[in-house]
């Protein structure tokens, strides 16, 4: 999801995040302030190249836009396809949660019978209903490895998580549950 970039409009539950702006360059707005005769200021750190971002924005971008002018218009197709894609992919996991996880936790055998993308998919959403804010502590070596439990001939397996959660394999169940 990281790679898509902002996006336009977040729900962002009791309000809307909206960015109108995304899709205008620095340019044209320098160009508009100026044609209106309007006063603008500048925040100076956006010329540190301390941060990441300005890195990108101060060298690479400039060296792309000698090669294409219009290269920043690919990169927000870009961004917006890929924003497609992982909404079509969340909705898709919320629809097989439906039908793979009951009070009892995720069925194992129904799991097993999804793609392997969805599998760790399913297991990122339902960590991501766990760990809400705390995410980050949760790397892909965790899920890798709640992954390996669930394909374990073992009927009763189980790792620990951070933040003193386990995953719990219990016959043919998936649980994460906190001690």
């Amino acid at each position: 999801k990281g790679y898509s970039g902002f996006k336009k409009e977040i729900d962002m539950g009791n309000y809307k995040l909206i960015r109108p702006l995304i899709t205008i360059t620095k340019e044209d707005i320098l160009n508009y302030l100026k044609e209106h005769n309007l006063k603008y200021f500048i925040d100076k750190s956006n010329f540190s190249r301390e941060y990441t971002r300005n890195r990108y924005r101060l060298d690479i971008l400039p060296f792309l836009k000698k090669e294409n002018k219009k290269v920043h218009l690919k990169f927000l197709k870009f961004s917006q396809e890929l924003n497609q894609v992982n909404t079509f992919i969340d909705n898709t996991v919320k629809d097989k949660m439906i039908s793979i996880k009951d009070d009892k936790g995720i069925n194992i055998d129904k799991l097993r019978q999804l793609d392997t993308f969805l599998i760790k998919k399913v297991i990122e959403y339902e960590l991501s209903l766990i760990y809400v804010n705390d995410l980050f502590l949760v790397s892909d070596k965790n899920r890798d490895l709640i992954i390996k439990l669930i394909h374990s001939n073992k009927a009763n397996k189980m790792i620990s998580l951070p933040n003193n959660y386990w995953a719990i394999k219990e016959y043919n169940y998936l649980k994460i549950v906190h001690t």
